[in-house]
């Protein structure tokens, strides 16, 4: 009889954090020896994005299943009054659970299996030295089905501006004055919207918070065959490398402007972040990422570990085992 494997969500719109999770509940299912079983809050919106996948609840209820799997803050389900007998992978897609100050470091005590969507989110939970279990880092992997990159561009550039409005607006006012058809996004659209406005231009502008833990949208973007402009995140530096997948101007209106301009008038450069950006989408597969997973899920076990060692070139961190 297959494990199952218990998610839980509290959805209250679209994010890539949901769009990962998601993808996650897809890795469990694509191997029989799993089935995975989803526990939605009572204030979640309706989504297509569980529709293959059992729903159980409407309370969340850890003794359903033979191993959890935990984001974000989703801890907070957990009934603080028992003791978890089944092993736990825990996402981690961001950079506050390393902040002391913020509700997801508290978490990190709990015995789990955790996964880092990059080397800097793992850097950044490693050194808080607050982290009870084995750690891995599997990048985040595209959904290539999604992605067209010979889909043709009626507009020069793009802006994602969800997370900088101001400057996203700021930016696109000097680009249309200098006579540049330019398309921005300041609020949250429906996937296939966002996914068109990649598509129909040749340069992508994503504008990250100031620490990501890995920023999707900027990756997204050179999956849809755009020249890709993304300041610095922390979270975004293994794939976005100045020069070679993307320009990293820094995230001020003269400095982005800058970058478009050259990769408008430097045909080299523009040819070169291209080939980059190709070798690193290839790099971000989901048979991969669900590779290194599954063999995460099928080692998981509540025995506590301690990290030794951050390869970085390795998926998975060296640990040594504490009795």
């Amino acid at each position: 009889m297959p494990k199952s494997v218990l998610f839980f969500r509290d959805f209250l719109g679209f994010t890539g954090g949901h769009l990962k999770v998601a993808d996650y509940i897809g890795h469990v299912r694509s191997n029989p020896a799993y089935r995975p079983i989803l526990s939605l809050s009572s204030r979640s919106l309706p989504s297509d994005l569980w529709d293959d996948c059992d729903i159980v609840g409407p309370y969340f209820d850890p003794k359903l299943a033979d191993v959890l799997f935990l984001a974000g803050r989703d801890w907070e389900a957990v009934p603080k009054d028992i003791e978890l007998r089944v092993p736990v992978i825990n996402l981690i897609q961001g950079l506050r659970h390393a902040d002391s100050d913020d509700i997801r470091y508290g978490f990190l005590g709990r015995r789990a299996t955790r996964l880092c969507v990059s080397t800097e989110v793992a850097d950044a939970i490693i050194s808080t030295g607050k982290c009870n279990g084995r750690v891995h880092v599997i990048p985040a992997a595209l959904r290539p089905d999604e992605f067209r990159p010979d889909a043709s561009r009626s507009n020069d550039v793009f802006i994602a501006g969800l997370k900088a409005p101001k400057l996203a607006l700021a930016v696109m006012e000097e680009l249309k004055g200098r006579g540049l058809k330019v398309v921005v996004e300041t609020e949250r659209v429906p996937r296939a919207d966002f996914l068109a406005k990649l598509h129909g231009a040749r340069i992508a502008i994503t504008l990250p918070s100031a620490r990501e833990g890995f920023f999707l949208p900027a990756l997204e973007a050179m999956a849809a065959g755009c020249l890709v402009i993304c300041p610095d995140a922390v979270g975004n530096r293994d794939m976005c490398i100045d020069g070679e997948t993307s320009l990293m101007p820094l995230a001020r209106q003269s400095d982005i402007v800058g970058s478009v301009l050259t990769l408008l008038s430097d045909n080299e450069v523009a040819r070169r972040i291209t080939d980059g950006s190709k070798r690193m989408v290839s790099k971000h597969n989901p048979a991969a990422e669900r590779r290194t997973f599954l063999d995460a899920l099928n080692a998981t076990s509540p025995r506590n570990t301690i990290l030794t060692g951050l390869p970085r070139s390795g998926t998975t961190l060296a640990c040594s085992m504490l009795g």
